[in-house]
């Protein structure tokens, strides 16, 4: 996706013209000539920084110098990164971050701690919620930094008792 924008100088008065390439709408500057510096847009696109207007040969930031011969700038964009923090929730390696770039699909880091008596099943975007990622998936990372909490399951665990030739008076599970 980029904007595009032209700049067109026609032979002869060099006027120039600006057109957007979705709208057809154009806005058209001062007549100028040969050496006239135009200052260029500036413009924005979420989740990256705009690191100015291509000619196909150089890279513009805020003017250009008219040359002699027709030039179309494309809008030049680079993806930020955002942080996802990990929290664990009362397990061990409680928090940690993983750097994703702005609209790449990454596999969410595998989590190497543990908590006590909880098998961990995976991650949430709220602190008490249900799964919404495993170890491993694919996340986009929105434009922003995002928290993921650790979801647990506690482990359930079977009693049996041998009383080897003994007795009882109570159900040892009070019922």
């Amino acid at each position: 996706w980029h904007r595009n924008w032209q700049e067109l100088f026609p032979k002869g008065n060099r006027e120039v013209v600006i057109e957007h390439p979705e709208t057809g709408e154009k806005h058209r500057a001062d007549v100028l000539c040969y050496g006239t510096v135009i200052e260029l847009p500036n413009t924005t696109r979420e989740g990256y920084d705009f690191l100015g207007w291509s000619d196909g040969k150089s890279l513009y930031k805020d003017s250009y110098t008219v040359s002699t011969s027709a030039v179309q700038f494309v809008a030049e964009w680079k993806a930020k990164s955002y942080t996802v923090t990990f929290i664990v929730n009362d397990g061990t390696n409680n928090q940690y971050t993983q750097t994703f770039e702005f609209d790449k699909q990454e596999a969410l880091t595998d989590f190497t701690g543990s908590r006590e008596g909880y098998n961990f099943l995976g991650w949430s975007t709220t602190k008490n919620g249900e799964v919404e990622y495993e170890d491993g998936d694919n996340y986009v990372t929105p434009a922003e930094d995002v928290t993921l909490y650790g979801v647990w399951q506690i482990q359930s665990y079977k009693l049996s008792i041998d009383l080897n030739g003994g007795s009882l008076e109570t159900n040892p599970a009070g019922n």
